[in-house]
């Protein structure tokens, strides 16, 4: 697990930047493919540390707090509050 950590708090944009151009059309296709390793390791981290999930706002909470882990404390976000109600 330290070492998926380790390799998910590099910086994105660096990887876009050094490879896009090498890797061309696939690039997108092999970074969905990254991501999905990163959601499944934050579906463990959420679970094991028994963080809410419950709402939509707890959902974000624990993601913001399960990315800070994955990222490193330099990880940031904004919560966009909706005007409206959903049912």
């Amino acid at each position: 697990m330290a070492d998926r950590c380790r390799f998910f708090r590099t910086d994105a944009a660096r990887y876009d930047r050094a490879f896009r151009s090498i890797v061309g059309k696939r690039y997108d296709e092999i970074e969905q493919e990254i991501w999905m390793e990163v959601a499944e390791t934050a579906i463990t981290l959420a679970k094991n540390l028994s963080l809410p999930v419950g709402t939509a706002q707890d959902l974000a909470e624990t993601m913001r707090t399960v990315m800070v882990i994955l990222f490193g404390p330099e990880f940031r976000s904004e919560t966009l509050r909706s005007r409206r109600t959903v049912r």
